[in-house]
């Protein structure tokens, strides 16, 4: 199983390049919109900073920045607050609605290992308004939009890509989802972010599946990641603490590589 298979290595080297390049946006973005009793409205859009300030400047045609220090870093972000407006669209009716723009960084525990910043955008919702919906055209992967209509329960709404979500309601906000409904939600998502969107982690799994033909070495790894997995998720998706794209992209493709490196230097997993 080993060394005949070895050669399926190199391939699995490759191809963890380019899956690192899979933006993991489902911990690093979302947006908590809040549609108040005094007509007033509030998106707090959870970000990446280094990545939207990469985004927001290809999309608004200029050079991308050399790196940056973080104070310059959130200048140039609120230079672009146009380019961001753009991409991220308010409709009530139908009709768009154009917010004001507010950059709010923040950094827990400095430059490297910090909470995501945010973005907040507010307006006023106009008189009669039955529904609105979002769309974010800045992110790539599933995200989730938390919406609340005055004081009634928060619903979650999980978005694709660059999509408008359906409407929400503004008059007749549905009840909470059942233990049911949210479980299926959660396994809907977590199958998608595997199949067919978790390149990087089948190709992880793969690598340790060559180095040994025992189910309980393999089962112990692939537990034991899938543990930590989840554990970094929550803490990313609550602002704890978030690596930058720019550590945890490469970081990824470096454990799939050596997983299939030690496919070709070992016979077996011990």
């Amino acid at each position: 199983m080993t060394r005949r298979l070895a050669w399926f290595a190199p391939a699995v080297v490759g191809l963890s390049l380019v899956a690192s390049l899979e933006a993991h946006e489902i911990g690093k973005t979302q947006i908590n919109a809040a549609f108040r009793d005094d007509h007033t409205y509030q998106l707090d859009i959870t970000v990446d900073p280094d990545a939207l300030l990469t985004k927001l400047e290809v999309y608004g045609g200029g050079a991308i920045s050399p790196p940056l220090s973080r104070v310059e870093r959130d200048r140039r972000i609120a230079q672009l607050a146009g380019v961001f407006l753009d991409r991220l669209i308010v409709q009530f009716d139908g009709r768009v609605d154009r917010p004001a723009f507010e950059y709010v960084p923040a950094s827990r525990i400095g430059d490297i290992a910090q909470a995501p910043s945010l973005v907040r955008l507010t307006g006023t919702v106009p008189n009669g308004a039955r529904d609105a919906s979002i769309a974010y055209g800045l992110v790539m992967g599933s995200y989730a939009v938390n919406a609340r209509v005055g004081e009634s329960s928060v619903q979650t709404l999980w978005m694709e890509g660059a999509g408008r979500s359906a409407p929400i309601s503004l008059v007749a906000p549905p009840p909470p989802p059942t233990r049911l409904e949210t479980a299926r939600q959660y396994f809907a998502l977590g199958f998608t972010h595997i199949l067919p969107k978790g390149l990087d982690h089948i190709l992880f799994v793969i690598g340790i599946f060559l180095l040994s033909v025992r189910w309980r070495p393999i089962l112990l790894q692939v537990s034991t990641f899938t543990i930590a997995h989840s554990i970094t998720l929550g803490l990313t998706m609550y602002g704890v603490v978030s690596l930058p794209a720019r550590i945890v992209e490469p970081m990824i493709a470096l454990s799939i590589a050596y997983v299939a490196i030690e496919n070709l230097m070992m016979s077996e997993l011990k």
